[in-house]
């Protein structure tokens, strides 16, 4: 287009920024993958999908969760870039309904993965968790467990447990409760709350870690008091596990286990206890050995704290609340 201001002509080029444009980026960055230039390719890409273009942001995604794109941003930039933290908390209305909006999935997943190519961490953690679970998206267990590394690797504490979790039940990765200790203690050291009870377990049941009742028991009492989590610590103090035999401990505790499921099992949530037992939180464990514990502790109390089995300890199996 040409324009004439006095004798000067003033030619202006408009770029093309329609469809075709982003297809030639990503056509630009194809080329760059094929030379083996990650770096141009990953830059390609990255431009194609602020257009919105799906298989630049899928190559994108491929090529950061294979390590061959490196797209972490330092503090320096996050201090500097507040869109993708946008990014990350306008996913977080969408999927907890804040800030009154409407609950949606598929949105909530949308932000996280464009502030995940972006470089926000926190978002990695989020977006990780909708692939476990399939929140927008389908499951894939393979990029939850990428997407929570690159978290855990920026330091993201619930991202470290997270990557633990899956460690310690052999979800879409090789059991390993050596590296699931290591990465709960970890977690813990940055003080995230929700990976005590795996720590606790750890220690109680000797994985990853000689067997410790006295650590065991100090991560125990960290925990949120819960039937389960109740029942442990009475038996630890009924057996006298980390120091001698506290009996009055040990039914305070029995008994705080028994008046938390009472409610439980009174209000009829037996078969559906991991869908009653609050939804508000990204990750708290539950245990759905709980109902099982109650019958048993509340079956044997009304008799004496010696009569209270001792022996044959629930083995928990950790559900994950959504969330």
């Amino acid at each position: 287009m040409a324009y004439v201001i006095g004798n000067i002509v003033c030619i202006v080029i408009i770029c093309n920024t329609d469809r075709g444009s982003d297809k030639e980026i990503y056509q630009m960055g194809v080329e760059a993958l094929n030379d083996c230039d990650y770096r141009m390719a990953g830059a390609y890409f990255k431009n194609a999908a602020k257009m919105n273009y799906k298989p630049a942001i899928a190559a994108l995604e491929k090529l950061i969760l294979e390590g061959k794109y490196k797209n972490v941003q330092s503090k320096q930039t996050l201090s500097s870039n507040t869109e993708s933290k946008e990014l990350f908390e306008k996913g977080v209305d969408y999927y907890q309904g804040r800030n009154n909006t409407k609950i949606d999935y598929v949105k909530a997943f949308e932000c996280f993965l464009s502030s995940s190519i972006d470089g926000y961490a926190s978002a990695m953690n989020w977006l990780g968790y909708c692939y476990e679970y399939g929140k927008g998206t389908k499951k894939n267990l393979d990029s939850a467990f990428g997407w929570y590394e690159k978290a855990a690797n920026a330091n993201v504490a619930n991202a470290i447990y997270h990557l633990g979790r899956l460690y310690y039940d052999g979800k879409g990765v090789q059991q390993d409760y050596n590296k699931a200790f290591g990465l709960f203690k970890k977690a813990c050291d940055l003080r995230e709350s929700l990976a005590y009870e795996y720590l606790a377990d750890c220690y109680f049941y000797g994985q990853g870690t000689k067997i410790n009742y006295e650590k065991a028991l100090q991560f125990y009492l960290k925990v949120k008091p819960r039937g389960v989590i109740e029942y442990q610590i009475g038996c630890i103090y009924a057996r006298g596990l980390s120091t001698g035999s506290d009996y009055p401990k040990a039914a305070e505790h029995f008994q705080k286990g028994v008046d938390f499921l009472s409610v439980v099992l009174r209000r009829g949530w037996r078969h559906g206890v991991e869908q009653k037992l609050g939804i508000t939180s990204p990750c708290v464990p539950l245990r759905k050995a709980d109902t099982d514990v109650a019958e048993h502790v509340s079956g044997k109390f009304h008799i004496t704290i010696a009569e209270i089995p001792m022996q044959g300890v629930v083995q928990p199996s950790h559900i994950t609340r959504q969330k």
